[in-house]
């Protein structure tokens, strides 16, 4: 009995992308496959400068960004698996208070292959 080639694994691995316009960023998730095979799916345009930002423990998000806008109205993004979804959450940022993993609100989901293994990175 001939046997085909073996089927290769799925993964995806997840990074931001962002483009600056003005004194705002547009934000997008960048997920690549194992064939190198990226798509992009927009986040939102967030005011200020945002840069990659690893996310503390507690949010249990696998990347994060943090986008700083003039005048403390602070976003921070945060990416969380959970089984075939990529759920994108921002939570608002109030100065020096600690932040809330509670206190985030959904932004939008991203369906991944089912059983890929899902990384940080390209």
């Amino acid at each position: 009995m001939a046997k085909g080639p073996a089927p290769i694994p799925k993964r995806v691995a997840l990074t931001w992308g962002q483009e600056q316009k003005g004194e705002s960023t547009d934000v997008f998730l960048q997920l690549t496959d194992e064939t190198g095979k990226q798509v992009s799916y927009p986040v939102g345009t967030y005011p200020g400068v945002c840069t990659v930002k690893e996310p503390t423990p507690d949010m249990n998000a696998q990347i994060g960004m943090a986008c700083l806008a003039p005048g403390g109205k602070d976003t921070e993004l945060h990416a969380v698996v959970q089984r075939d979804e990529v759920i994108i959450l921002k939570l608002k940022l109030d100065g020096g208070l600690r932040p809330d993993p509670m206190a985030r609100e959904e932004v939008t989901r991203v369906k991944t292959p089912g059983g890929a293994a899902i990384r940080v990175g390209t």
